[in-house]
């Protein structure tokens, strides 16, 4: 067996932590900023990019020439073009194989749109590539000479400069922040006990996000009966027995659980609730529960969707139910 090639390493800027080599790259002048790359690190190189990996940048005629020939490559179509295709969209640039007749006809119509596209940018003369370039290709350019590289780099303005200093800048106290965080969280300097109070913020986010997500998902039919006397009284007997009134007491006087004085949030007031909140949203956060909240999920203890619809109907009613109707109807026989 042949020794293994001795193979030199593509040279490459030095990335950093998370961020690769994104800050290399210019975004107000990206072909100035990868020619000046291409005259430190020479005619290829490599650049780590986040979210994709590495980038092979190739900018001289010696290395473009070869990867100008399509003879070279193929096109691998994916799962999701192949669906694609297989619809009414049909088989063409983007979802045939490089060997279906139908891409290359599409290529061989916009192929003239794109040949005098073949060529290095900032005055140098069109110098399409033998063989035809292929958008497979991610970066060629034929560099003509030293001193038209000079001429990209020295074009770069102050403000591109600006830009890339200032994102500099956020990503370094971006990751100063995220290290922070970690230590403050899993260092255990965050107090998780019930009588710290959160920042007034974070109470106002977390009802926010509460509030928002029961709106969007509390969206099912209630039935018919919902208005019903009898499914009222239902609900205050069910209300008082699975453990509703030790939270939220009953109406109209406060005859809560001692214990739940020490929930946080302090639990909602239901009155109130029946009057900004549907029955839909009523039933999907008792069946579902609230996280970050004390309140349970009757759904997963065992409550049936018709008694929590009973309940419902009871707390919609309950901004006009009086002290003595609410002990009759929760008065054992």
């Amino acid at each position: 067996m042949d020794p293994a090639p001795n193979l030199e390493s593509i040279p490459h800027p030095p990335g950093h932590m998370l961020v690769g080599n994104l800050f290399d790259l210019d975004a107000a002048h990206p072909m100035e900023g990868l020619a000046a790359l291409a005259r430190k690190y020479g005619p290829i190189y490599k650049l780590e990019v986040p979210g994709r990996g590495s980038r092979i940048i190739a900018s001289s005629f010696e290395f473009v020439d070869p990867l100008c020939d399509e003879s070279g490559f193929d096109k691998k179509v994916g799962a999701g073009l192949t669906q694609l295709a297989a619809g009414p969209a049909g088989r063409g640039l983007f979802t045939s194989e490089t060997q279906d007749p139908n891409w290359r006809e599409a290529h061989n119509v916009l192929l003239p749109a794109f040949q005098h596209g073949r060529y290095a940018y900032s005055g140098l003369d069109p110098q399409p590539c033998p063989g035809g370039c292929s958008g497979r290709v991610r970066f060629a350019a034929h560099l003509r000479g030293r001193a038209s590289v000079e001429s990209f780099t020295d074009r770069r303005s102050t403000a591109g400069d600006g830009s890339m200093r200032f994102l500099a800048l956020i990503g370094a106290l971006a990751i100063i922040a995220a290290i922070g965080a970690a230590i403050y969280f899993f260092g255990g300097f965050y107090n998780v006990g019930e009588t710290a109070d959160n920042p007034a913020i974070v109470d106002w986010a977390l009802a926010s996000v509460r509030g928002a997500s029961v709106v969007a998902h509390g969206t099912e039919t209630p039935p018919a009966n919902l208005d019903d006397t009898e499914t009222v009284k239902a609900g205050a007997r069910i209300y008082a027995t699975i453990g509703c009134v030790n939270c939220h007491g009953g109406p109209p006087d406060a005859n809560w659980a001692k214990w739940s004085e020490g929930l946080k949030p302090v639990p909602a007031d239901l009155k109130v609730m029946a009057k900004e909140r549907t029955a839909s949203q009523l039933f999907w956060a008792i069946k579902n529960g609230i996280k970050f909240t004390g309140m349970p999920s009757f759904g997963l203890a065992g409550a049936p969707d018709q008694d929590i619809w009973s309940v419902v109907a009871f707390v919609k009613k309950s901004p006009s139910v009086s002290d003595d109707e609410y002990k009759a109807w929760t008065t054992p026989p």
